[in-house]
């Protein structure tokens, strides 16, 4: 005679997680950014007061932490490659 498993003697799943919430060994930190800074407060006119004392969670390259973005925008600026399409102005008829 088979006997049948006993429902009330199920552990349950076998691959729960320990900790529910936590992410998963492919899942992205629900944070970015850097906290607020430590140590002395660089001098250099880019970087940007508040970000400094409230830490930066914007999506930026690490060189551009804690700037503001008036800087960031200027040094990309300073960084573009100027155009090579010619303009409109140039092309014969």
């Amino acid at each position: 005679m088979d006997q049948q498993p006993d429902p009330t003697d199920d552990p349950g799943p076998v691959d729960e997680p320990d900790q529910v919430g936590e992410p998963g060994p492919t899942e992205w930190p629900t944070s970015v950014g850097v906290g607020p800074w430590a140590g002395p407060w660089p001098t250099d006119p880019r970087y940007d007061p508040q970000l400094l004392a409230e830490g930066d969670r914007r999506n930026v390259v690490d060189g551009y932490r804690y700037w503001t973005v008036e800087a960031v925008v200027a040094d990309l600026d300073r960084r573009r490659h100027p155009s090579t399409w010619p303009s409109r102005t140039s092309a014969t008829t």
